[in-house]
């Protein structure tokens, strides 16, 4: 008595539905993804415009240094020559 292999019904779902479904989460990562990109970028813009404006105290006080550091230089020659 061989025993006979019972094959199993595959349940087919409709394809409308499946496909409407993947494109409805494809959409929302999609648009998930670009929000969060999105924000990623900002948030490294402001800190870039912070790296900038402390760069350019930087600069402007050791240039202001530089000036102070003349001007004193300046008015120790006039006061050798006196």
């Amino acid at each position: 008595m061989p025993l006979k292999n019972k094959k199993k019904k595959k349940i087919k779902s409709s394809k409308n539905k499946s496909s409407l479904i993947k494109l409805a989460s494809i959409t929302t990562n999609t648009l998930s993804n670009a929000y969060s990109k999105y924000k990623q970028n900002l948030e490294k813009k402001k800190i870039k415009e912070i790296k900038l404006k402390k760069l350019q105290e930087k600069n402007e006080i050791l240039k202001e240094q530089k000036e102070l550091k003349i001007l004193k230089e300046k008015l120790e020659k006039t006061s050798r020559k006196k």
